[in-house]
């Protein structure tokens, strides 16, 4: 089951804005892309895809600009949220 952080919101706020991308490395090597190249592709930065794959909580805004460029769904990359 994905964890989810609270971001900058606090841990009281309910609202998350920030989730662990465990199958993102997967998901990329499939696509035959490099962490530069996909990078690239989705519009951030090369250290948010390693935080990422290195099984850091990266932003929803950049989960759903990698599913983009990866042309999948964003729950393909966090796994269902439960």
């Amino acid at each position: 089951m994905p964890k989810l952080s609270t971001g900058t919101l606090g841990p009281h706020s309910g609202i998350s804005r920030a989730v662990l991308v465990p199958h993102l490395e997967r998901k990329r090597r499939e696509a035959a892309l490099s962490q530069k190249d996909l990078a690239t592709l989705a519009g951030v930065s090369r250290a948010t895809i390693g935080r990422g794959e290195d099984g850091e909580d990266i932003r929803l805004s950049s989960v759903r600009k990698l599913a983009l460029a990866l042309k999948c769904r964003p729950v393909d990359l966090t796994g269902p949220l439960t």
